[in-house]
């Protein structure tokens, strides 16, 4: 038989998680210090005891009222950051620590973060390690921050779609860029593409750009004999 032992702390609750789902044993009624006691909450029929269940949202949304449990929120966090939707609008979705539990393991939760967060830089950097997309997700300004998109570049090249256009005019960013993946040149501004500095540069990070240049639809306005020839030169 199933224990109905009655949890001591928000903690033990979440322990006594049934295996396979997401939910935690809890009562209707007043708990013991630090057990929350939520109205309403019990799904089926309650019996009176603690076989009442909450989802792991309904908890979360429970302890979102309440700072002391922020390291049990840290703690849920920590283990699928995602969760952190269910604090969107919260303190806890503003707070630093908590948001970097979450972005840590799940870098898409960015999105769910409160709005400074989403233009701190440490938060940001962390999230794109986990998950270079996810910096669809932060303030335009660290899109344009050549430190923040490099590092979700070497996670997925692709992720530079999501960058500024500012940077595309940038002839170190792009080097840079292109030293990842050669693909990364279709971004870089037309007036760094008709530089022929900024081409034997680019030749010169990675080899693999000049045969890339002259061998695709993206850069028509070098497929010219001469910028061929160029680039069939070996870099010096």
């Amino acid at each position: 038989m199933a224990s109905t032992r009655r949890p001591t702390s928000v903690r033990q609750s979440l322990e006594t998680t049934t295996t396979g789902a997401e939910c935690v044993n809890l009562g209707a009624g007043a708990g013991a210090a630090g057990t929350p006691a939520v109205a309403g909450s019990s799904r089926g029929r309650d019996t009176g005891g603690w076989d009442a269940t909450l989802t792991t949202r309904c908890l979360l949304e429970y302890c979102a009222q309440y700072p002391q449990h922020k390291q049990f929120v840290k703690d849920v966090l920590q283990k699928d950051g995602f969760n952190l939707e269910h604090l969107a609008g919260t303190p806890f979705a503003a707070d630093k620590d908590c948001v970097l539990a979450a972005v840590s393991n799940c870098g898409a939760s960015l999105q769910f973060a409160a709005p400074q967060l989403r233009s701190d830089h440490d938060v940001v950097i962390q999230a794109v390690q986990s998950d270079p997309f996810s910096l669809g997700f932060a303030c335009q300004t660290l899109k344009a921050d050549a430190g923040v998109v490099l590092a979700a570049l070497r996670r997925d090249p692709a992720a530079l779609a999501l960058a500024d256009s500012r940077l595309f005019s940038s002839d170190d960013f792009m080097l840079a860029a292109i030293k990842l993946d050669a693909t990364a040149a279709t971004y870089a501004a037309p007036k760094l593409l008709s530089d022929p500095n900024f081409r034997a540069a680019a030749k010169a990070a990675n080899s693999v750009v000049g045969h890339w240049f002259v061998n695709t639809e993206h850069f028509p306005g070098l497929q010219d004999p001469a910028v061929q020839q160029e680039f069939e030169q070996p870099p010096g």
